[in-house]
């Protein structure tokens, strides 16, 4: 693992001190601007929940737990209780916020992560689900390996 000095806007001094629940879409095609998320955390000292919902250009990478990932600069999230991520793909960038999270949110009691969206059993595409949920499998394994030993045992989480 390779820690990172600084990531995007981590050195931004702007303060949200009345920011206590924030819910936002990013869209973004290219993986390493997830990780700049973390700034947000940090110029929201007192957030207590966080709903993000991630939409990336997928190249078809899953990122795999023999692959080193960036630590991001630490900083304490002392009222984070509540996270939930949909658009989870388990790319570089998207793990390394996950852990950066997960990592430095001693109050968290909630951890909510969306994979991806769901096929409808009606669609045309419903075909695909058996494949669909094969792929899940892939990303839950691959981030559950860069959670372990780094997310309390009284955290509520899932994988949906």
């Amino acid at each position: 693992m390779i820690e990172l000095k600084a990531c995007g806007l981590l050195e931004n001094i702007c303060r949200f001190s009345y920011l206590r629940y924030l819910q936002l879409s990013y869209f973004t095609s290219v993986d390493e601007n997830v990780r700049s998320l973390a700034s947000l955390l940090r110029a929201a000292p007192f957030m207590e929940k966080l709903e993000l919902h991630l939409r990336l250009y997928f190249d078809g990478h899953i990122h795999t737990e023999n692959e080193p990932i960036n630590i991001l600069p630490r900083h304490s999230h002392d009222y984070l209780k509540d996270v939930l991520i949909t658009g989870f793909l388990a790319s570089k960038g998207q793990i390394e916020l996950l852990v950066h999270i997960v990592s430095d949110a001693p109050a968290l009691e909630n951890l909510t992560v969306d994979l991806m969206e769901n096929i409808p059993e009606n669609s045309e595409l419903s075909g695909l689900r058996k494949r669909n949920e094969r792929f899940k499998d892939k990303i839950r394994g691959v981030a559950s390996s860069f959670l372990e030993g780094k997310i309390s045992t009284r955290v509520k989480y899932c994988f949906l």
